[in-house]
């Protein structure tokens, strides 16, 4: 009897043991299945303001012409919802004006319903950003100062519009013209130059 039941134990420890690991498998693939089926986008942009987007921005508004002109270059120019008063590549011409860059209207920019804005990190800027951000526009700042920042703002735009593999190339094109450009002037004497910032 005592053997019986220690074979029977046995088994139910066994049988156990299956249904836990296979609970947890269960789990575990359900997991990966939610992280891989999760494209939610998140980003913290050149003002330190952490944001997220629930998938690959479709309908942006860019209040800075160098990245609108980035955005067309990474074959977007469908997505461009409004545009500013400084905007002037012809493929935008029927795109609806929003005003300029420092003193866009909120209003415009609100009823184009954009899932995506573009605006500089700059404390001028800041009041628009603020107001967008408050009526539940997602906003993203960016810098634009020397290289460094325009190679981070093109890997940024790859990644909030699902184009990565464009930003890639362009990035990549850029560092390529831009060696072109050191070998061609190397050895060549360096001209002083003097600045005075106004």
């Amino acid at each position: 009897m005592t053997l019986m039941a220690a074979a029977m134990m046995s088994v139910a420890v066994a049988c156990g043991d299956g249904a836990e690991r296979s609970s947890h498998e269960t789990a575990s693939v359900q997991t990966r299945l939610a992280a891989a089926n999760d494209s939610t986008i998140r980003l913290t942009d050149d003002g330190g303001h952490p944001m997220q987007v629930a998938r690959p921005a479709r309908r942006i508004i860019s209040l800075i012409p160098s990245a609108t002109e980035t955005l067309i270059v990474l074959g977007l120019t469908d997505r461009i919802v409004g545009r500013t008063r400084y905007d002037v590549d012809p493929h935008l011409a029927n795109v609806p004006l929003v005003g300029g860059g420092v003193d866009p209207s909120v209003e415009t920019i609100v009823g184009l319903r954009p899932d995506l804005v573009l605006t500089w990190e700059n404390d001028k800027r800041e009041l628009v950003r603020n107001k967008l951000a408050a009526l539940g526009v997602p906003v993203f700042t960016v810098r634009t100062e020397d290289t460094s920042d325009v190679f981070r703002t093109i890997h940024s735009l790859g990644q909030l519009t699902g184009r990565d593999s464009a930003a890639a190339a362009l990035a990549a094109s850029l560092r390529g013209q831009l060696d072109g450009v050191r070998r061609s002037v190397a050895g060549k004497s360096v001209p002083s130059v003097s600045f005075r910032k106004m």
